[in-house]
């Protein structure tokens, strides 16, 4: 009854690798339209660049805002996905305690956790994803 809401972490964590996929893919685009469009003319002929669609002074805007907050709010997911995991962990490590059949299997992660980081988080991909909410939060 207390792993109720286990499956949550998962979920959230897809949906947030999924959100962070398609926003690197549509900054990529964004990032090479302003790129070619700033690219146009010289420094004396501005007017080249402002007489395209979309003009340059659109796409910076784009960047600072509607992408800025789409950042914003997959950073967010993704630090409500973490509110989750010590749940889901708690339960998927009394599920597996109690049937037994998982409870001689130790991956890489667990081992590393019991004999050298028994303080921390159960498993080491969890570094990563701190890694990657820190340099999302800095954009």
């Amino acid at each position: 009854s207390s792993c109720h809401n286990a499956h949550v972490f998962p979920l959230l964590l897809s949906i947030y690798a999924l959100s962070t996929t398609l926003y690197t893919l549509g900054t990529i685009y964004l990032e090479s339209l302003l790129y070619r469009k700033s690219g146009i003319g010289t420094p004396t002929q501005p007017e080249l660049r402002y007489n395209t669609r979309p003009s340059v002074a659109k796409l910076v805007e784009s960047k600072i805002g509607p992408a800025a907050m789409c950042n914003a709010m997959i950073w967010l997911l993704g630090v409500v996905a973490l509110s989750y995991s010590g749940l889901y962990y708690t339960c998927t490590s009394d599920a597996n305690n109690g049937n037994g059949s998982n409870g001689d299997a130790v991956d890489d992660d667990d081992a590393i956790h019991h004999d050298l980081l028994p303080a921390l988080h159960p498993h080491l991909w969890w570094y990563a994803l701190i890694l990657i909410l820190l340099t999302q939060f800095a954009e």
